[in-house]
């Protein structure tokens, strides 16, 4: 993602390392924010995909809960502020999956499950800190 204001010389298609920019120009990731009011989101088709998490803030574990689907059938992942998948432990127990944040810096996280029977997926903000 690009953004720049009148004046930028060197913008062409093929310069894909953009080596070669003069003037007045920013350059960062694009990132898309959606928030979901409550704890709870339809998405998008016929079916439903519901998650509760808590606590929040977290400084151990996240606990999640998700209905209307088997958690042996879901995916969660969790990703930094930048998009970057980070690793944690998950224990997985019928509809409730617990998540080890310990490792994690303080700070926003995107927690994502997916239901990879029905292709559903919904997103939630988490966050980490630490007891001082």
């Amino acid at each position: 993602y690009i953004r720049y204001e009148d004046g930028l010389e060197g913008l062409e298609a093929g310069n894909n390392a953009l080596t070669d920019l003069s003037g007045v120009y920013d350059l960062s990731n694009s990132i898309s924010v959606t928030r979901n009011e409550g704890d709870s989101a339809t998405c998008s088709g016929e079916g439903k995909l519901k998650f509760i998490v808590f606590p929040i803030p977290a400084s151990r574990f996240v606990n999640v809960i998700i209905k209307n689907v088997r958690s042996e059938g879901s995916v969660v992942k969790i990703y930094d502020i930048a998009g970057n998948m980070v690793n944690v432990r998950t224990y997985q127990r019928r509809n409730f999956i617990r998540i080890d944040v310990r490792n994690l810096r303080q700070g926003v996280y995107v927690l994502s499950v997916l239901d990879e029977k029905t292709g559903y997926s919904m997103k939630k903000r988490i966050v980490v800190r630490r007891r001082y």
